[in-house]
């Protein structure tokens, strides 16, 4: 399992508990300092997940959680084509992260809740635009999984799991 933008590794921490991968989790970020509090991550590396350092076709599973409001529409595309670069075919690839909501008062109050966790300005994207650079990153199954805002505050989210495609099988879209 590789989770991309894993700050300290507590989300890989969490899940190690609970599932039994073939091996242990390893965590890629670009912040060293965030890093080098790291749980279970049996290996960090800093590293950004446009440019991830692993040979294709070696991971069952990538995370991407709340990534990709912090890249730019360049480094997105970058993110999901290393993403399905780097899993097995048939692999798995889950992405969530915040979306607008449409209310221009929610919308500030969400963007400054999001900032003040992830310094800088958060690029909140739609449901569909990131299904469309899924898309263009050339993944074989696309599914919206429809998990409902979080609580408080009430910001929508996105969440995709992305299935790399595996060469007996054509490309297909669900949602």
């Amino acid at each position: 399992m590789l989770q991309v933008g894993c700050g300290s590794g507590a989300l890989a921490d969490s899940l190690q508990r609970l599932v039994r991968f073939d091996g242990a989790p390893v965590g890629v970020d670009v912040s060293r300092r965030l890093l080098a509090d790291g749980g279970a991550l049996a290996e960090r590396v800093q590293a950004s997940g446009a440019a991830l350092p692993f040979g294709r076709e070696v991971f069952d599973l990538v995370l991407l959680g709340h990534v990709v409001s912090q890249l730019d529409d360049d480094t997105l595309a970058l993110t999901l084509r290393e993403a399905r670069r780097v899993l097995v075919p048939g692999g798995v690839c889950l992405l969530w992260d915040y979306r607008p909501s449409g209310v221009r008062a929610l919308e500030r109050l969400n963007r400054w809740v999001i900032g003040v966790a992830a310094p800088g300005r958060p690029r909140m994207r739609s449901t569909w635009q990131l299904v469309t650079a899924a898309s263009e990153a050339a993944f074989g199954s696309i599914r919206v999984m429809n998990w409902g805002p979080f609580y408080w505050p009430p910001i929508p989210r996105t969440t995709l799991l992305l299935r790399k495609r595996d060469s007996s099988r054509s490309p297909r879209h669900q949602v």
